[in-house]
């Protein structure tokens, strides 16, 4: 058990997969911000709930179209070239957002973004499993999530901080150069040899259609696509619906809260779920992320301890379940098209964003914050039995 343990940690820790995943969170950490903090900058320049809903709906709507010609490049050219042109598309968009003289330019830019979006995420994801044994796929992906609740909890107090004390300028600067970094980094580290000539495939539309037919990964997709819903909303409108609120904690203390419960919880619940199956955890995972938006929806309840334990539920919840679900995923899909089911996974994740996020700036505009947030909880819950209805 010892050696065992000793051979999990030397794979987990090694030079190349630690660098991967350093790369990864300084890519987290930009798309975390551009989430959370784009609307203070829209409503700094004058823009409405609405379009709010509108920039960050464009931007996941565009990250789903332009997946499916990106998507399966991991399959077909290898983890590298979508992996460098991600990075690069993340560190040139936020100065495009900057520059933009109105809000017709920045969508343009934010279309611009999404093939940053369309392009690393799901190579990311598919390198670090092809890093790792398939028997600790589950942890691995599980430490590839606490890399990106790591990124709420710095990112966003870094945004804050640079837009409080310098301004916009210095704000956009920094998401850029931390893009930059990543880019430089994926340029010199060594990866996995797939996608060599003699080994890269053809996805044709009948590869990518039979994925769609696996119970699994149709259980998978739907699960994902119910937990973004509700994530990308609570990312995107947490910041703005807090100002309506009076004596509560401040938004980076709610991300940093949500960011260290999703450090501990998708660390562990990947390894829980290689142990003990992915059901067993994604389930209450589920469940405690739906418990967490209610309480986002009644702040009065136990005053400021409402909102902290909203932010402990949710931070376990929506990580644990993206990382048992994304190794479902991989669990399911054929080794040849792995990358491509993974781009349906982010893709999931990207309809749900954007579904969430343009519905609840509607209905914001004619309703107030928290029934809806009640209301989105509830819906949620109900995941079980929609896991049944989708795999019969």
């Amino acid at each position: 058990m010892l050696l065992e343990r000793k051979s999990v940690f030397k794979e987990l820790t090694n030079k190349s997969l630690l660098t991967v995943y350093f790369a990864s969170f300084l890519i987290f950490m930009q798309l975390l911000i551009s989430l959370t903090l784009y609307p203070l900058y829209i409503k700094y320049r004058g823009g409405s709930d609405f379009m709010i809903g509108l920039q960050s709906s464009i931007f996941t709507l565009f990250s789903v179209v332009f997946r499916l010609y990106f998507g399966p490049m991991a399959d077909t050219l290898g983890r590298r070239s979508p992996l460098l042109i991600g990075s690069f598309v993340f560190g040139t968009a936020p100065i495009l957002v900057w520059l933009s003289q109105d809000f017709f330019w920045m969508s343009l830019a934010r279309i611009y973004q999404a093939i940053g979006m369309a392009t690393f995420l799901s190579a990311a994801s598919s390198t670090v499993a092809d890093m790792v044994s398939v028997k600790i796929r589950g942890a691995a992906i599980g430490l590839y999530r606490s890399v990106a609740s790591l990124s709420v909890l710095i990112g966003p107090a870094i945004g804050l901080w640079l837009i409080n004390s310098y301004g916009y300028s210095y704000f956009f600067i920094f998401v850029s150069g931390i893009s930059i970094i990543a880019m430089f980094l994926l340029s010199i580290v060594s990866l996995p040899e797939k996608g060599k000539d003699e080994d890269r495939i053809k996805v044709k539309l009948k590869d990518l259609i039979s994925l769609l037919r696996d119970i699994n990964l149709r259980a998978s997709y739907t699960g994902i696509i119910l937990t973004s819903i509700a994530s990308g909303i609570i990312l995107s409108y947490t910041a703005v619906y807090f100002l309506t609120l009076e004596n509560i904690i401040p938004t980076s203390l709610f991300f940093l809260i949500y960011a260290l419960s999703g450090i501990i919880s998708s660390t562990f619940s990947g390894y829980l779920s290689d142990k003990i199956g992915r059901m067993k955890v994604v389930i209450p995972s589920m469940l405690l992320f739906s418990g967490g938006i209610i309480l986002l929806g009644i702040p009065g309840l136990l005053g400021r301890w409402t909102l902290i334990i909203s932010a402990i539920l949710f931070g376990m919840g929506y990580p644990s379940c993206i990382s048992v679900l994304t190794s479902w995923v991989v669990d399911s899909a054929p080794d040849r098209l792995r990358a491509s089911a993974l781009s349906f996974q982010e893709s999931s994740i990207d309809m749900g964003n954007t579904i969430g996020i343009l519905f609840f700036g509607i209905l914001a505009s004619g309703f107030y914050y928290r029934p809806l947030f009640i209301g989105l909880g509830f819906i949620t819950f109900t995941y079980p039995l929609i896991l049944k209805m989708v795999r019969r």
